[in-house]
């Protein structure tokens, strides 16, 4: 290791260092931001900035700007929350969305280097060459892989740094019985994201079994045993130190809902996959690559596996092994946890690939003299008529990059060729110069072909990063102004933006959230039990409650922001406020975070209820999963809720569209009229559309009704949301005798379609006013306030439950309870009662205390170390 802080060494990392650079060259000279209007920036920029402000300021459990209240340390460990690289960044300036963008280039160029710099190490440690090392390194680091994710999902890369110090650490426990620095590696791969640790568990065991195979240990059961248990303990111990991180992201998860459909994962891809299996690990398609490996690879695995050694052969079986895996539907699904196929494990068959060319060139510059001209003619004619035959058959010309990789194709052959005349140092450069080209190549044109244009990088300039919900200035303006003139608790929803997120960006309390592990509790409650619309259905988000009254009231949304000049979004709000482009209304309904209910229903009775009915309910009982018999209160009676269906029984209206009994044919400009009564519509009615119906074909589908839009993905398809039908808010004002749906052009099957009134209840929203908290004082994870309980009832809140929060009643703990489905709440008899809701992150108590063991047993275990070897 001593080579490492050689001059050669530093020149090779100073060369590292640049190559990090080198590699995001485009997006450094670009005038354009580093992060493309995706995930990138719905998410992890806002991620980014939220919270690095709420660890700043000492908050690390709870948040009510995400969702309508949300835990930020467990449900934030699949992005942030748990990253070093993330707590090492969240004390730089990130005021605004533009420092956070200009931040992750820094941090894409730290890691990138990060990158490279531990697999040079692991590469010098397994007695590698100075230049096969660097190359090796630039192969991982450099990949574009690394850059894809970084630029849009920048927290998947961080297991590309920790990866190689895992297996250096392994190596140096293999080898020399040290297992420091494996733990270390072990702990750092396990605590930072748990997604991407079990992945890179799963390869170490991969890794091991070839290590086994290839340093001629005792095949044996016993010898199995000790070599397993051998390092399977440390990765125990690592587990316990991650602890505190781990657990609580993995609890988190299992709370979440991701669907629960089941993953149809085929046998194989489709014949043409395979045909171009050349292209898939050579070329750029612009859009969705993510190998791009030089073409010199082929050559060097022609070439060089026969001058290789046990060992080194069991890296070469080793990256061949994944690479078939690459090809092999069930490994996508396996490493994304048995889940619908992705290829974010890619990066394992990169580092396999890398560590394995290190060997592959130190060996054929060695043995250059004994390389066969058989051997370097296959792979240069496999590439020929494989590769550029098809290609050039097909479009009939070579675009830029695949002229690039023609001619480095033509300059292996020669250098193959003569390997063992040019001298060893000659041949190093060349074959290095080659490698690097291609690398930096593909990165250069990937960058700008793909991520530039196709992602859409170089269109980000202030005007995007200024859109609604993000730096918004009129937005901005007036969230300040209502916050500064009533903080009392509320929600918010801001109508005017497509970013779920806004809440957590532009800091209100919202309605809105994206993000891969939120409450399946709540996501049920919203997309399931009450089927509310959005633009789009999916598992990973919600933005309102679709201007429904019930809905609204409950939640405690006091305030809408709406494009200037629009209508009152919910019933009887008042506009309180007004900008340049902008208006606020306010709901005068908008109930307190928690209030009293005197009446209960029982869960499996909702069920049976109508969607307008469920919404009714929310606001006249309450209903749990199992009765709470300490209390003396009534059981609700549902023929109390005002609600009816007022479609006519008469054939629809068709235009454009062909009936055969369920089954509608529309074509272009088709609409479907549902008749309805109007005389049963008052005044103080909403008037919502429920629609049971699929595109035959299993095709996403645009629906339009009265001009509100959705769009529906197929039941199958993952990321469907509720699993079927559409309920819509036509408004409190609805005045036409028919309810018109516009189609996209297609065949579906319409199972039903059913238009209600129901009416809008203001004095009870008044009256549940009245027999709420009050003097209601919260801050971050905790909610205080006062109520008189009239009558035995159950407080209920709008609080989303998680096993996290703790109920305290006149000082003393007292029952929390999961209410309407999804809700907290807590029985009271009649009387009066200081009220004390407090969150802390589920199990993070139990796991500091996992964790703080295994740092003892670490740390006694290293001293016994140390004693022993003295």
């Amino acid at each position: 290791m001593k080579t490492i802080f050689s001059k050669k060494g530093a020149l090779s990392i100073l060369f590292l260092f640049v190559a990090s650079f080198v590699t995001h060259f485009y997006f450094l000279q670009s005038d354009a931001y580093f992060t493309v209007n995706s995930d990138a920036l719905s998410q992890m920029a806002v991620f980014h900035k939220f919270l690095g402000e709420n660890f700043r300021s000492g908050n690390m459990m709870w948040s009510w700007n995400y969702g309508i209240g949300g835990d930020l340390f467990g449900e934030f460990g699949y992005y942030y929350s748990t990253s070093l690289f993330f707590w090492a960044s969240a004390f730089f300036n990130m005021d605004t969305i533009f420092h956070v963008v200009q931040l992750k280039i820094g941090l894409s160029i730290l890691k990138s280097f990060s990158s490279m710099l531990i697999m040079f190490i692991l590469l010098k440690y397994l007695k590698r060459t100075y230049m096969a090392s660097i190359i090796g390194a630039l192969l991982y680091g450099g990949s574009i892989f690394f850059l894809k994710h970084s630029l849009l999902w920048d927290f998947m890369v961080d297991s590309m740094v920790w990866l190689p110090l895992m297996i250096l650490g392994f190596e140096r426990w293999m080898k020399e019985k040290k297992w420091g620095l494996f733990t270390a590696g072990l702990f750092l791969m396990l605590s930072t994201n748990f997604y991407f640790a079990f992945k890179s568990s799963v390869f170490l065991l991969i890794y091991a079994v070839f290590a086994f195979i290839g340093t001629k240990q005792t095949l044996t059961i016993k010898g199995l045993f000790r070599f397993f248990f051998g390092w399977g303990k440390f990765y125990l111990l690592a587990f316990g130190l991650a602890a505190a991180a781990f657990i609580p992201s993995i609890y988190a998860l299992f709370q979440a809902n991701r669907g629960g459909k089941a993953n149809e994962v085929p046998l194989a891809f489709a014949p043409e996959y395979y045909a171009g299996i050349l292209e898939t690990t050579f070329n750029l398609d612009g859009t969705y690559s993510i190998l791009g490996l030089p073409v010199a690879m082929l050559f060097l695995y022609t070439v060089g596996f026969t001058f290789l050694n046990r060992r080194e052969k069991s890296f070469l079986y080793m990256s061949l092994f994944m690479y078939v895996l690459y090809f092999i539907p069930f490994a996508h699904s396996f490493f994304n946890g048995l889940s619908e196929m992705q290829s974010r494990w890619v990066y394992l068959l990169i580092f396999s690939v890398s560590i394995t060319s290190a060997f592959l060139i130190d060996r054929i510059a060695e043995n250059a003299g004994k390389i066969k001209a058989s051997r370097a003619l296959i792979p240069f004619l496999v590439l020929g008529f494989g590769l550029f035959a098809p290609i050039y058959s097909r479009n009939a010309a070579f675009a830029s990059y695949e002229w690039l990789i023609l001619g480095l194709t033509a300059l292996c052959l020669p250098l193959f060729l003569l390997a063992g005349k040019m001298g060893k140092t000659a041949f190093y450069l060349f074959l290095s110069g080659i490698l690097a080209l291609n690398t930096f190549g593909t990165q250069a044109v990937f960058s700008k072909k793909s991520l530039g244009t196709f992602y859409g990088q170089s269109t980000m300039d202030s005007g995007v990063l200024s859109q609604p919900g993000l730096e918004n200035k009129a937005e901005l303006e007036l969230i300040r102004s209502i916050q500064s003139s009533d903080q009392s608790f509320y929600r918010m929803i801001n109508d005017g933006n497509k970013y779920h997120n806004a809440p957590m960006y532009q800091d209100y309390h919202g309605a809105g959230a994206y993000s891969s592990l939120l409450s399946g509790n709540l996501q049920y409650f919203l997309k399931q039990r009450h089927n509310v619309l959005f633009d789009h259905d999916s598992i990973n988000k919600f933005n309102h409650f679709n201007n429904r009254f019930y809905l609204e009231s409950y939640m405690g949304v006091k305030y809408h922001m709406v494009p200037k000049d629009s209508a009152a979004p919910v019933y009887n709000a008042d506009m309180v406020d007004q900008n340049e482009s902008l208006t606020v209304y306010e709901n005068p309904y908008a109930l307190p975070i928690g209030f009293m209910q005197t009446q209960y229903a029982a869960e499996d009775d909702v069920e049976k209820l109508s969607f307008t009915e469920r919404d009714q309910l929310l606001l006249q009982a309450v209903y749990t999963e199992k009765p709470v018999k300490e209390l003396n209160w009534e059981k609700f009676n549902f023929k109390n809720l005002d609600s009816e269906r007022i479609d006519q029984q008469k054939p629809f209206t068709l235009k454009n569209v062909k009936q055969s009994g369920k089954i509608f044919i529309v074509n272009e400009k088709g609409t479907i009229s549902i008749p309805i009564d109007q005389q049963k519509i008052g005044t103080d009615d909403e008037v919502f559309v429920e629609a049971d119906l699929k595109q035959e074909q299993g095709e996403r589908f645009n629906m339009k009704v009265e001009g509100i839009h959705t769009q529906k993905l197929p039941v199958e398809n993952k990321y469907a949301y509720p699993t079927k039908g559409f309920v819509i808010n036509l408004g409190h004002s609805y005045e036409k005798d028919s309810v018109t749906i516009k189609l996209d052009p297609g065949e579906y099957r319409v199972s039903s379609i059913k238009v209600y009134r129901q009416k809008i209840d203001t004095d009870k929203a008044e009256q549940l006013q009245k027999q709420s908290l009050t003097d209601i004082h919260y801050e971050k994870n905790r909610v205080k306030g006062k109520i008189e309980a009239i009558q035995d009832g159950m407080l209920t809140t709008s609080i989303p439950y998680s096993k996290g929060w703790k109920t305290y009643v006149n000082g003393k703990e007292a029952k929390t309870l999961t209410v309407n489905h999804a809700f907290v709440g807590t029985p009271l008899k009649k009387g009066t009662y200081d009220i004390e809701f407090v969150y802390t992150t589920p199990l993070l108590k139990e796991s500091l205390i996992i964790s703080a063991i295994a740092l003892l047993i670490t740390i006694f275990s290293l001293i016994r170390t140390r004693r022993r070897t003295k």
